[in-house]
């Protein structure tokens, strides 16, 4: 008898969660984000450009906050603080965060052109619109990384001290420290990042553009591969 009753109500619990999804719009099994199922996020979506924007965007903020972190860091290390070292890192700041801001937005607008010519360009169902909203979200992987990549910063900035006597060599070292990977821990993170990165925009172009499976993997992997060789050279 007791079994009897509990069965009941959850039978009724299961028909009311049931009902009210299919009540609500708001609720969807969609992906809401390709992270996972960029094809499928394509198809729950009218177009993935307004969304990639905004990854763009917040990759761009989410870098100059990062960098911002680590420049806080390197300066809490410097024993004892010049006055005038403050001021060089607020110019030194600022002018960082205009170079990455224009880096974003040529790499956004290159990685776009790479997909749309490769795949077929004008020749396919896909627009340019739709390949710099592929571009866009491309980046998402980055910043999924951030926290991580920021913690290996961390820890290499745990034992580092700068010598605060002699301003100009401990700015030296601020931006030589700043500019460094994270050894190999670093570069598994950076493999990582790629090919997730290849991953969406293999299948969020196979679906936008309308093109074979191959097709969009070529396109895909020429951005990797690309990235692997600007990452290396600088």
């Amino acid at each position: 008898m007791v079994c009897d009753t509990a069965l009941t109500r959850y039978c009724r619990w299961y028909v009311f969660f049931t009902e009210s999804a299919q009540a609500w719009p708001y609720v969807s099994t969609d992906p809401h984000t390709p992270l996972l199922d960029p094809t499928g996020y394509v198809m729950a979506v009218d177009s993935p450009f307004r969304h990639g924007l905004l990854v763009l965007i917040g990759y761009s903020i989410a870098l100059v906050i990062a960098f911002w972190i680590v420049m806080e860091w390197i300066l809490r290390r410097i024993e004892p603080l010049p006055p005038e070292v403050r001021p060089i890192w607020d110019r030194m700041f600022i002018t960082f965060s205009i170079v990455f801001f224009i880096v974003a937005v040529v790499s956004w607008l290159l990685i776009a052109a790479v997909i749309h010519l490769v795949v077929g360009g004008s020749k396919t169902e896909g627009s340019f619109p739709d390949a710099l909203g592929i571009a866009g979200w491309s980046f998402a992987p980055e910043i999924v990384a951030f926290p991580l990549s920021l913690g290996l910063v961390y820890l290499d900035l745990r034992d580092v001290g700068f010598d605060g006597s002699n301003p100009e060599r401990a700015i030296e070292g601020m931006e030589q420290l700043a500019m460094e990977t994270s050894g190999m821990f670093g570069g598994i993170i950076f493999i990582l990042v790629t090919a997730w990165s290849v991953y969406i925009i293999a299948g969020m172009v196979s679906e936008t553009h309308e093109v074979p499976r191959d097709r969009a993997w070529l396109a895909a992997m020429l951005i990797g591969v690309g990235s692997v060789v600007l990452h290396l050279i600088a």
